[in-house]
């Protein structure tokens, strides 16, 4: 884990004060939403708009329980609520490391809307790419096989804006919602949920959600 770290703490170093022409597009809302539960403007969303109840899920890319999560109970949530339209979901990132951050960074820039496609693809790699000697030759790997070659890679990462988004945040989930454990969810932000619960709890917490919405 010291080499590891060591890698990461090298490689983000080398990150440029400016940023890549490539992803500027990915800005920072005008104005702030009133409650940090809100959607913002840029965040990309799962599902329906319009969808009675919304998750937000907070969560970091190195967490074993995360990946548990979404490797096993959501997608029984998205097959049951998301593309029926009952439910819109919200993956922000809550980083631990480094190598968390820099994961989602290149979520945030992956092509065609794939943000979620590339949180798939991370969490269900996740043993592999934390494990390796260099963790960020196999988050391009990965990367590459969702359109996204190592120069785009390396440019997202060093990109101040992407940057500021991945830190406001963890800024949010620390100072604002004292959040200080990963996966947590809030639902309508209402219910709260800890941990990577079982399709079951979560089941039952949505239609609670569901029922209060009419």
């Amino acid at each position: 884990m010291k080499n590891l770290g060591l890698k990461i703490s090298t490689f983000m170093m080398l990150a440029a004060l400016v940023a890549s022409p490539a992803f500027a597009g990915i800005s920072q809302a005008d104005d702030a939403a009133k409650s940090p539960l809100d959607i913002q403007e840029n965040e990309l969303v799962l599902g329906d708009a319009d969808a009675p109840v919304t998750i937000i899920e907070y969560a970091s890319m190195t967490c074993g329980h995360c990946a548990h999560f979404h490797n096993d109970t959501f997608g029984q949530i998205k097959e049951n609520y998301i593309e029926t339209g009952k439910v819109k979901f919200v993956l922000r990132s809550l980083p631990w490391d480094g190598l968390a951050a820099a994961v989602t960074k290149i979520m945030h820039c992956a092509p065609d809307d794939g943000y979620y496609n590339f949180a798939d693809a991370y969490f269900s790699t996740q043993q592999t790419w934390t494990r390796s000697d260099d963790p960020v030759a196999e988050l391009k790997k990965i990367a590459r096989l969702g359109g996204m070659d190592g120069e785009a890679v390396d440019a997202c990462i060093m990109n101040q804006e992407v940057q500021k988004r991945v830190l406001d945040d963890k800024a949010t989930a620390l100072e604002t919602l004292n959040i200080r454990s990963t996966p947590t969810f809030y639902i309508n932000k209402k219910i709260v949920v800890a941990g990577a619960q079982p399709y079951e709890v979560m089941k039952e917490k949505i239609e609670q959600a569901l029922k209060d919405a009419k």
